[in-house]
């Protein structure tokens, strides 16, 4: 009798079949896909080689069918707008975009180790050092994208990946919006400050005035989100709670941070998330993530994946003893 993951293979391998052969549009352009890396509700991203550029790259396809009217009209559009702009170390290369009468594809760059969270799964949770490094690369990607006027509105551990170097690249910019003018073509003015009365992103990810539902400014909420991503990695768990209700949500972090017992941080990554994770008037903008004493530790010269690995980007972080978790904050 045929296991349970052996049927699961099976199911995979023959859906891998049907996209591929259900996609000649790619064919044409190309690329050649190999299978699915990952799938959302309109959409999945498929692993391809791109023979004109003579290496993988990853696609992702939407369908008209099955898209709702406000992703197709209001989200895709503006996510091209943003991402055929971006070019960063620290944020997946946008290389093509193809459209059908039946489906939207985004070609970009592949990711060979998958997601950070995968990887956070896998270790149970990260080093500090390990921590640092990542998180540097992702204060990187976040200021330059604020710093264009950009707010990224999903930012979260599922939607950052590694490449085959280890280093880290800032995925996925279908919720975002830009928060002031840039001087586009079409001559339009995006007041400043913006405030957006849209729900973005996940709620394990969401700050206290996206949860609220007031009109709120994208730019600080990406600020709270990067800091769910650094006590994630740190902890191996959400900061607040994994509840879906809102209101527990909320509870939770009116109750202020916590540190897990047993676990051991140096006191600077502490102040860090203690500076973001408060009302958005008192909270530190990208720039100001750049600058802290933490950050200062993974400097230019030492931000990179192969100065993690031999503790060059980590010289003097130290340990401490943790303050006892509320029982309250084990769910």
């Amino acid at each position: 009798m045929e296991s349970t993951e052996e049927s699961l293979r099976s199911a995979l391998q023959e859906e891998n079949r049907r996209f591929s052969d259900l996609h000649p549009t790619l064919k044409t352009h190309g690329l050649i896909v190999e299978k699915i890396i990952g799938r959302g509700a309109y959409s999945w991203v498929m692993k391809a080689i791109d023979k004109n550029r003579k290496k993988y790259v990853a696609v992702k396809m939407i369908s008209k069918r099955t898209a709702n009217e406000n992703l197709i009209v209001k989200f895709i559009p503006r996510e091209l707008d943003v991402i055929r702009e971006l070019r960063h170390p620290h944020i997946i290369r946008f290389y093509d975009y193809i459209e059908t009468t039946l489906w939207f594809y985004t070609v970009m760059q592949y990711a060979e180790e998958g997601t950070l969270l995968q990887l956070i799964k896998k270790q149970k949770k990260l080093s500090e050092c390990q921590t640092l490094i990542y998180f540097s690369q992702l204060a990187d990607a976040l200021e330059y994208v604020h710093k264009r006027g950009i707010a990224h509105r999903d930012i979260k551990c599922e939607n950052i990946v590694l490449d085959a170097s280890d280093t880290l690249k800032l995925i996925d910019f279908g919720f975002a919006c830009r928060v002031r003018s840039t001087g586009n073509k079409s001559g339009d003015k995006v007041p400043s400050p913006y405030f957006s009365t849209t729900f973005c992103g996940s709620l394990a990810y969401a700050s206290p005035e996206l949860l609220s539902l007031t009109p709120y400014e994208p730019q600080p909420c990406d600020v709270w989100a990067t800091g769910v991503v650094l006590y994630v990695m740190l902890f191996g768990r959400p900061p607040f709670s994994n509840s879906k209700n809102v209101t527990v949500l909320l509870e939770f972090i009116s109750k202020g941070l916590c540190i897990p017992e047993g676990n051991k941080v140096s006191a600077d990554v502490e102040q860090l998330m203690r500076q973001i994770f408060v009302p958005v008037g008192k909270r530190l903008n990208a720039a100001q993530l750049r600058r802290c004493s933490w950050m200062q530790r993974a400097t230019r010269k030492t931000r990179s994946t192969e100065n993690m690995k031999n503790g060059v980007a980590c010289n003097g972080i130290t340990d401490r003893k943790r303050v006892k978790l509320d029982d309250a904050n084990k769910t």
